[in-house]
């Protein structure tokens, strides 16, 4: 039976739930009707025995008429019937209290109650979908902000060398003097050559004797410890003996090459220049930290709104709020028109974003994973509660027909019918008819992977397509399919002790917690081996991730682009007698899958074979429960249409399909493999047929050349010939072009008959 669980859900997750709760919120209503029309009945119970009881005081003797005689009949009956109506009144008046008591208040204490775990529920799982979509829209930004610094890194990696680019990206701020931790670090700064212990007095000077300002920028706020180019080599020519002023702007260059010193384009004729270094007042340059730290000087501390140096300390939160995010963007365009990109720190930044990037997929799945386990939980909740309702309702009505009929015995009539309404409320039947008539779609996760800008998915397991996954694994089935079907087969089947728990942990459900708490471990662990992995969980866990996997995939184990193709040999052949037709039907569709998506299914179907032939040779009634049930369960996983609507939601030929699938087995796949050698003979016949018709027509092509080129010769020498007789005295031999002889008459002759034979045989073989 269809289930809440399995009938709402959308790729948006949002759709589903939106249109399973309206119908819960419109159950609220009904109850609210009934409330509304029990509450009408009391208070005209209410008001009607109000005015019977008081009758009798109303409708007193007067003193003109019954009042006048005593001991008449007719006196005695008008009061008689005065006090039956004033009874009548009690009796009505009661029928309000029960109403009241035994229907209005437990009811609708009931229904206030129910109201609030619907709200309840409706409210947890929109605001987990908000975080969710939070979440989401962060990691797209992320991506998007990732995939731009990667272009920007290798837009400016065009137009350099291997060597310019490896000396660029090998200059590390926090490694650079510890590649050799036993000896000194060689380092050139202009002409001059330092070792680590010089280097760091040379720039502890620097750092010391040389004035340092701040610099404000709008919006960025301040930059800490600037320094203008003129002050660097008017400290150089005077303390280190830099003669020339392009000498000194060659070491501050070096200085920045070397991650000491950042240019600040503050001015236009500063970004216009570039990153080189300039002996101008107008051009500043901020000392970085690394400069501090190679000169053992501590770090000043930057004032509150100054702008980080080497951003070391920057932290991109992208949980905070999507406005800060905003901010921070815009800050960071405006901050990058002030400082001049570098491939070093545009490398490093691309790693840093990467690592961040992947770090929040992961964050992001399992925020999903969470989510899929709440939502499953609260519609597991939810059709409890639906259920509920329906029966209490049931269950009221029954109490109000009771309350009227235990005072009234003469409204039996009006009772009888409100119990035949009661009796055809059916609470099964109407979940049923929600369900049928409301569900959206069946579980589908959404995996969002991490997507590498450089690299294909290579470690990612779960959410890939088949093709890719195989790749990968260089196996015709994924790793994870062909490691737990032979898990089961070596390590638990054998220790069950029946066949009946081997059917169970096949069919039994599990909570999708536990499912994702495996599956973690698998996607986290992908250097383990899976078996230990998979030793750690109950067998029935294990089956249930490997029905996740199939159920992540982007596209069924049989794509869903034959959905309607399967669907319409269903149709057409769906009667017992046309299993033949079927079955080659089937075979047909199947014939076009890829290898990987064939593999797989071909070890799934042979792994319920086997076990199917083992229980049938005990117990064959179970053997047919296990195909019918396995069928049903792994209809969706095989086979499922690309996008799900109202029409295929109702759709109830997949069991049967993968019935056929697992009773003629060895029929399809033997048909499969037949066909496939087939394919493969005729394909190599038509190359080969291709092949030689290929030569003929070359060897055709050589035998018309080579005609054409005896006719032309032949030509050439019948002219030759005559030429000769009408000129006797010409030499025998003479030179026609440069390099080129002419035979004699005899010689011709000779030649003419071998060039006649020649082409007599070559026309015969033609």
């Amino acid at each position: 039976m269809a289930s809440f669980a399995d009938s709402f859900w959308t790729d948006d997750y949002t759709t589903g739930i939106e249109v399973l709760f309206s119908k819960l919120n419109q159950g609220c209503i009904e109850n609210q009707e009934f409330i509304n029309l029990f509450t009408s009945r009391m208070e005209y119970e209410y008001d009607f025995g109000k005015k019977l009881v008081s009758i009798p005081q109303i409708h007193q003797p007067l003193k003109s008429g019954f009042g006048f005689d005593d001991g008449a009949s007719l006196k005695n009956a008008f009061k008689g019937i005065s006090i039956e109506l004033s009874n009548e009144g009690d009796a009505h008046l009661k029928i309000a209290d029960s109403i009241n008591g035994l229907v209005l208040n437990p009811f609708s204490k009931w229904a206030k109650e129910h109201k609030q775990r619907v709200n309840y529920s409706e409210d947890a799982l929109k605001s987990n979908l908000k975080v969710f979509k939070n979440k989401l829209r962060l990691v797209e930004k992320l991506q998007k902000k990732y995939y731009n610094k990667c272009r920007a890194f290798e837009d400016l990696k065009v137009g350099k060398s291997k060597e310019e680019l490896l000396k660029e990206l090998s200059l590390d701020d926090d490694d650079h003097f510890t590649k050799d931790s036993n000896q000194d670090s060689i380092i050139t700064l202009g002409n001059k050559v330092y070792t680590k212990s010089s280097l760091t007095e040379t720039l502890a000077k620097l750092l010391t004797e040389i004035p340092k300002n701040s610099i404000k920028v709008p919006i960025l706020g301040k930059y800490d410890n600037v320094t203008t180019g003129s002050q660097i080599s008017t400290w150089l020519q005077k303390n280190l003996g830099v003669a020339s002023i392009d000498d000194c702007e060659r070491f501050g260059q070096d200085l920045i090459s070397n991650g000491f010193l950042r240019k600040l384009n503050t001015s236009v004729g500063a970004s216009l220049n570039g990153s080189g270094f300039v002996n101008s007042g107008a051009f500043h340059y901020q000392w970085k930290d690394k400069a501090f730290k190679s000169a053992n000087i501590p770090i000043p501390l930057s004032e509150t709104n100054s702008v980080n140096r080497d951003n070391d300390d920057e932290d991109d939160d992208y949980d905070d709020q999507e406005i800060k995010d905003k901010v921070g963007n815009v800050l960071e365009e405006i901050k990058s028109t002030f400082e001049e990109p570098s491939l070093r720190k545009l490398n490093k930044e691309v790693k840093e974003l990467d690592e961040n990037y992947s770090k929040q997929v992961l964050k992001l799945d399992k925020i999903r994973c969470d989510l899929e386990e709440l939502i499953i939980d609260h519609l597991t909740f939810m059709e409890k509660c639906e259920l509920d309702r329906l029966r209490a309702l049931k269950k009221v009505i029954l109490d109000f027909s009771a309350s009227v009929s235990q005072n009234i015995p003469s409204i039996q009539a009006f009772v009888d019918n409100i119990l035949l309404y009661e009796e055809s409320i059916s609470p099964d039947k109407d979940l049923l008819f929600l369900l049928q008539n409301y569900k959206t779609g069946k579980f589908k996760p959404n995996v969002i992977l991490y997507d590498n800008y450089y690299e294909n998915i290579k470690d990612e397991i779960f959410g890939v397509d088949l093709i890719t996954r195989c790749k990968n694994d260089k196996k015709s089935v994924p790793l994870i399919v062909s490691t737990i079907l032979s898990y089961l087969d070596n390590e638990i089947y054998p220790n069950l002790p029946n066949d009946e728990i081997r059917v169970k942990i096949w069919l039994i459900q599990v909570k999708l917690k536990s499912t994702h708490e495996l599956r973690f471990k698998i996607s986290l662990n992908k250097s383990s081996n899976i078996s230990d992995i998979l030793r750690k969980f109950p067998p029935e866990v294990v089956i249930s991730v490997l029905k996740l996997y199939l159920l992540e995939l982007p596209n069924s184990l049989i794509p869903g682009e034959y959905y309607d193709l399967i669907k319409s040999i269903y149709l057409q052949f769906g009667n017992e007698n046309d299993t033949k037709e079927r079955i080659n039907g089937i075979i047909n569709v199947l014939k076009n899958l890829d290898r990987s998506n064939l593999s797989t299914l071909n070890s799934i179907l042979t792994h319920f074979h086997r076990l199917l032939s083992i229980i049938k040779e005990k117990d064959s009634k179970l053997s047919n429960f296990f195909k019918v049930n396995i069928s049903s369960e792994f209809s969706n996983l095989i086979l499922r249409p690309k996008q799900q609507n109202n029409l295929n939601l109702l759709d109830n030929f997949n069991s049967k399909f993968i019935i056929d699938l697992i009773s003629n087995k060895s029929q399809v796949f033997k048909s499969l493999k037949s066909l496939t050698n087939t394919n493969q003979s005729l394909n190599s016949s038509r190359n080969d047929s291709l092949s030689e018709e290929r030569d003929n027509q070359s060897i055709d092509k050589s035998i018309d050349t080579s005609i054409s080129i005896n006719e032309v010769e032949d030509a050439s020498i019948k002219n030759q010939s005559e030429n000769r007789a009408s000129s006797p005295d010409k030499t025998d031999v003479f030179v026609a072009t440069e390099g080129t002889t002419v035979p004699s008459d005899a010689e011709t002759s000779v030649s003419n008959e071998k060039e006649n034979n020649d082409s007599n045989s070559i026309n015969t073989k033609k």
